[in-house]
C-alpha cells in the first residue's frame, strides 16, 4: 500500500510493533518521537523521522502534513503527577484531532480497557455498556476518546486490554517471576483478565482502516477467553522449564502500601513511579475482561496467535534479550 502513515509513541512498545507491521505492509511511515528517545524497539526499520510532542501542537500538525493515516498511541500511565494525565493522554488526543488535515483518511486512537472500566460481577464488558472508569488514567483516556468522536474527523477507537509481547516492560515482571517458576494472585476472589498478544493488536489495528463501517466505532480487541492472572504465570513457568510452581496469594493491602511506596519513591527520586494508587485502584478492582465480538462480526478480525505461542514468543526474546 503506497500511504503515508503517521505513528504517534512510535519508539513505544506497542507503536514500534505497528510501525514494524505497517513497514511489512508497504506504508511509508512516519515516527513523531522527541529527540531524547531511545529508538532501540524501532532498530533496522526505514522511517520518517518527525521530531516532537503531542503536547506540542505545532509539531502534531508538521508531522501530519501530508499523512493518509494516523495512528495515535502516546500517552501517559504512570505520571509524576495525576495532572499529567489530562494534559497528555486528552490535550496529546487534542492536538492530533486538530492537525489532521484534509490528507487524512483515518486516524485511530489507541485508548484502553481502562476507559470503560473494570467488569461487574466477572462479565464480559462489551461496547455496548456505558463506560465506568475508576481510575484517572481511565477517566483521561475516556475523555480523549469523547474528544476524538465527537469531531468532524473520521475516527476510530481502539480499546485494548492487557497486552503483551516481545519488547513490553510493564508486563516483563510477570515473565521474570514466572521464569524462575513462581506464580502470584491477588488473595481472595480469582482476578480474570483478557489479554491480547502485541502483533496481533497491531494487525486488528490495522485491519480497522479496511472497513468503512469502522469510522466513528469503537472496538475491544483480546482473545476470546480471559484467563486468571496466577494461571497465566503457571503457563509461562511451565513454558520455562518449571514441573513445580509456587504459587503465592499477595494481600491486598500489601498491595495499597506498595502504591504509597512508589509513589514516594518517585517523589524522593524526582523520577516517574513504578506503581502508584491510581494503578493500584485498578488492580483492586476485580476482574477486567472484555468481549471482541464486534470486532470479528464487523471487521471480521479473527487472527490471534494461540496463546501460549505468544507467551513462548515473548520468554524466548526476554531470554536472548537478557531481560530475565
Amino acid at each position: 500500500m503506497n500511504a503515508t502513515a503517521l505513528v504517534t509513541g512510535a519508539n513505544g512498545f506497542v507503536g514500534s510493533v505497528l510501525c514494524r507491521f505497517l513497514v511489512g505492509q508497504g506504508f511509508n511511515v512516519r515516527a513523531l518521537i522527541r529527540r531524547s528517545s531511545n529508538r532501540s524497539l524501532l532498530d533496522g526499520l526505514s522511517l520518517d523521522w518527525a521530531y516532537g510532542d503531542v503536547t506540542d501542537a505545532v509539531s502534531v500538525k508538521t508531522a501530519a502534513e501530508g499523512c493518509d493515516y494516523v495512528f495515535h498511541l502516546a500517552g501517559v500511565i504512570l505520571p509524576s503527577k495525576e495532572e499529567e494525565f489530562r494534559r497528555v493522554n486528552v490535550g496529546g488526543t487534542q492536538n492530533v484531532i486538530q492537525a489532521a488535515g484534509p490528507s487524512v483518511k483515518r486516524v485511530v486512537l489507541v485508548s484502553s480497557l481502562a476507559a470503560a472500566g473494570p467488569s461487574v460481577n466477572g462479565s464480559f464488558v462489551d461496547e455496548t455498556m456505558a463506560p465506568r472508569p475508576i481510575s484517572v488514567y481511565g477517566q483521561s483516556k475516556l475523555e480523549a476518546e469523547a474528544l476524538a468522536l465527537e469531531s468532524k474527523v473520521p475516527v476510530t477507537v481502539i480499546r485494548p486490554p492487557v497486552v503483551f509481547g516481545p519488547g513490553d516492560q510493564a508486563t516483563l515482571p510477570i515473565f521474570l517471576w514466572a521464569s524462575k517458576g513462581w506464580a502470584f494472585r491477588l488473595a481472595g476472589q480469582p482476578m480474570l483478565a483478557s489479554v491480547v498478544y502485541v502483533e496481533d493488536l497491531a494487525r486488528a489495528i490495522v485491519a480497522a482502516i479496511q472497513h468503512d463501517r469502522s469510522v466513528g466505532q469503537t472496538y475491544f480487541v483480546s482473545y476470546p477467553e480471559s484467563i486468571e492472572m496466577g494461571r497465566l504465570m503457571e503457563k509461562i513457568a511451565h513454558l520455562a522449564g518449571h514441573n513445580r510452581v509456587r504459587t503465592v496469594a499477595i494481600p491486598r493491602l500489601l498491595l495499597r502500601c506498595a502504591a504509597f511506596a512508589g509513589e514516594w519513591g518517585g517523589r524522593a527520586l524526582g523520577r516517574r513511579p513504578m506503581f502508584t494508587r491510581d494503578k493500584a485502584r485498578e488492580f483492586l478492582a476485580g476482574s477486567w475482561v472484555c468481549s471482541s465480538a464486534k470486532l470479528v462480526q464487523e471487521i471480521g478480525f479473527v487472527d490471534y496467535t494461540p496463546l501460549e505461542t505468544a507467551c513462548r514468543r515473548t520468554l524466548s526474546w526476554y531470554q536472548e534479550k537478557g531481560w530475565l
